[in-house]
């Protein structure tokens, strides 16, 4: 768990740090740390948006590299990868007309379940349920699927 001043971010708890103003108010990793730029006095009402923004675009940039190397195995692509808010338990949906939702709850896991959950929501783009061939999909898509999730699961 993330202590004050410290934020979970693709599996690793990584300090906050708060620098001067650099010519945008931003944020970035650098080495090991999220630094924070401000224009003014470091706001802390707006920090948890500007990190919360910042997490959900690496989350997608993570996914999108994983859909990448998935497309050619897959018959059908996402018409979209989105980051939007879900049930507590939810991390990942897919919608009938190909957009794949992530929950920005994702960006905080490793990027081992963040695979996972996006090839679990991919095969749905083909098979829109949980029977035998989306299993059998799943498997031949991403083989160690069942203990990533197992492990994900366990830990919660």
């Amino acid at each position: 768990r993330p202590g004050a001043g410290e934020r979970v971010l693709l599996g690793r708890v990584l300090p906050i740090r708060d620098a001067a103003y650099a010519g945008c108010d931003d944020v970035w990793e650098e080495a090991g740390t999220l630094v924070c730029a401000w224009r003014r006095a470091p706001n802390p009402a707006k920090l948890e948006a500007r990190l919360s923004a910042y997490a959900a675009a690496r989350l997608l940039e993570t996914a999108r590299g994983f859909a990448g190397r998935f497309a050619p195995r897959l018959p059908r692509q996402p018409a979209a990868l989105v980051v939007r808010r879900m049930g507590r338990r939810t991390l990942g949906q897919c919608r009938r007309d190909g957009e794949i939702r992530l929950s920005p709850v994702l960006a905080q896991f490793p990027p081992e379940t963040i695979e996972e959950t996006l090839a679990h929501e991919l095969v749905h783009l083909t098979h829109f349920n949980h029977a035998p061939d989306f299993w059998r999909t799943l498997t031949a898509l991403l083989p160690d699927w069942l203990p990533r999730a197992l492990i994900h699961y366990c830990r919660e």
